[in-house]
């Protein structure tokens, strides 16, 4: 029904399959992707929905906390997610992308390293990368966004 309902999604990410196959770059079309959530796309406009009870856990995932709660281990509350290591620090979350990433006496905090850019910012206010955000598409910083 995806293909009825939200054809130009479909489209885009029968593209994106392909180039996953062909092990080939596909930023260039998941960036022309105008999000859509699914309830309003598809579960809005379909005919044959049907609902199955049940009692499970849910994240949204909307965020860093979010991924970090997910993830988390119980190892003093650390997630590492790529490359890197905490010295004495708890409940700190790392996603690092090819190189290492290390934070050293801090905790609470987020920090996401990534080819081009990292960031470091205090759980408590990792809401506030929306500034961030509208701070570089102000900035002509859109390809760090």
């Amino acid at each position: 029904e995806a293909e009825k309902y939200m054809p130009e999604l479909f489209h885009c990410l029968m593209k994106i399959k392909k180039y996953i196959i062909e092990d080939i770059s596909y930023s260039h079309i998941w960036e022309d992707i105008k999000p859509i959530s699914i309830d309003y796309g598809l579960m809005e406009k379909s005919k044959n929905t049907y609902v199955v009870k049940a009692e499970f856990d849910w994240n949204d995932l909307g965020s860093w906390n979010s991924l970090h709660d997910v993830f988390s281990n119980g190892d003093k509350d650390n997630v590492i997610r790529g490359s890197g290591h905490v010295v004495d620090g708890v409940n700190n979350f790392i996603h690092s992308e090819n190189i290492f990433t290390s934070v050293i006496g801090l905790s609470n905090v987020v920090v996401i390293s990534t080819g081009d850019s990292t960031l470091v910012v205090n759980r408590s206010t990792v809401e506030d990368v929306k500034k961030l955000v509208e701070w570089l598409d102000k900035n002509d910083h859109q390809n760090l966004t």
